[in-house]
């Protein structure tokens, strides 16, 4: 009888090592899948949209900047006002576009760099004027942005709101 007893003890023991022993695999693997993840994440470029609406800074209007840890390639970029693409120097709602850098297919952006597409300075500028320019950029002005990464394996487009015209 106390023979069964150790056989079962030994049986627990045994269930209790497998069930810690596979926990301990099924978290090992989410740390690698994590770390695979970033590094994959970390290849590609990265664009974002920023803007100065509070005029913090001495701009307002539209900038990209490159998140990412490589560089982008520009494959093409649009403007559209009220649903009209427009060329990137033209007028949207009377409000002047032409500060800014003009992006062509095929320019770059290195990691960190920060390009503003069209702006305003704040210092020197009527505030109805920076008011008539912010309420163009925000309400009116869509950028539509397709970029690659340098060897063009991997491409994205990103607009500047929520819809691409």
């Amino acid at each position: 009888m106390k023979k069964s007893s150790n056989t079962e003890k030994s049986l627990r023991v045994s269930i209790a090592a497998l069930v810690v022993s596979c926990i301990a695999a099924v978290f090992c693997g989410l740390q690698w899948y994590e770390a695979y993840k970033q590094r994959i994440d970390a290849a590609f470029p990265l664009l974002d949209f920023l803007t100065n609406p509070d005029g913090v800074d001495s701009r307002v209007g539209l900038a990209v900047k490159n998140t990412g840890q490589v560089p982008v390639v520009i494959s093409s970029i649009k403007y559209f006002c009220d649903h009209v693409e427009i060329q990137s120097s033209e007028s949207c709602k009377s409000a002047d576009l032409s500060n800014g850098t003009d992006l062509s297919d095929g320019s770059s952006i290195a990691p960190g760099e920060l390009i503003w597409l069209t702006f305003h300075n704040v210092k020197g500028t009527a505030r109805k004027d920076l008011d008539q320019f912010q309420d163009v950029v925000y309400d009116h002005l869509v950028v539509k942005v397709q970029y690659c990464s340098t060897n063009k394996i991997w491409c994205q487009t990103k607009c500047s709101a929520d819809r691409c015209d």
